[in-house]
């Protein structure tokens, strides 16, 4: 078959498009891989400087990425979370401490552990748990959950051993357990109540 002479040129310039086309994409390839190559390098050069700083040059390394916004400091980290806990209706931390936290808006959340011990003289048992803090009056919400239990503990219930009293007071509450075998008996139970503190 004879080909003319236009449609040789044409097909040897298709060929010189597709080689320049093949060697620019072998190029930014391999500029790619150069740049990670360098990347890598510069990573693992900052790790050896990082453990081969002592205490006050770790420090300064802190402290210089705070200063550029690397990382952000304690101060601007509690903004944040007060500022996340306003968007959320709860209004920021207003004090907090050991078992128990109070939000600006009122909300106070409290938290903590008792036991219930019974003894061979009654078939219930009952205790009094002081609150960390108090609420402004009984009106918060208490959950209770056992930690253990020998299978000698029937029941449990907030209030007094008769079960008609379970008010709470604005600083303590009652708890009670009850059993069926005349014997020393105990409960524990953790603790987490919720409510307004002022």
């Amino acid at each position: 078959m004879n080909i003319g002479k236009n449609e040789k040129g044409s097909i040897t310039l298709f060929i010189l498009i597709v080689s320049i086309f093949i060697l620019i994409v072998l190029l930014i390839v391999n500029i790619a891989i150069i740049n990670k190559n360098a990347t890598q390098e510069r990573q693992l050069e900052e790790i050896s400087k990082v453990y081969n700083q002592d205490e006050s040059d770790l420090k300064s390394t802190y402290e210089q990425n705070v200063e550029n916004q690397n990382y952000i400091s304690r101060e601007e980290f509690n903004e944040t979370i007060n500022n996340l806990t306003t968007l959320i209706g709860i209004g920021g931390v207003e004090e907090s401490g050991n078992n128990y936290i109070r939000f600006v808006n009122g909300i106070q959340i409290v938290w903590g552990s008792f036991d219930v011990n019974g003894s061979t003289a009654s078939l219930k048992a009952t205790t009094t748990v002081n609150l960390p803090k108090g609420f402004v009056n009984a009106g918060y919400r208490l959950i209770a959950t056992p930690k253990r239990n020998g299978s000698i503990v029937t029941q449990f219930w907030q209030g007094d051993t008769s079960g008609n009293n379970n008010n709470p007071s604005a600083t303590s509450f009652q708890f009670s357990i009850a059993t069926t075998s005349v014997t020393t008996y105990s409960m524990g139970f953790d603790y987490l109540a919720i409510g307004k503190w002022k």
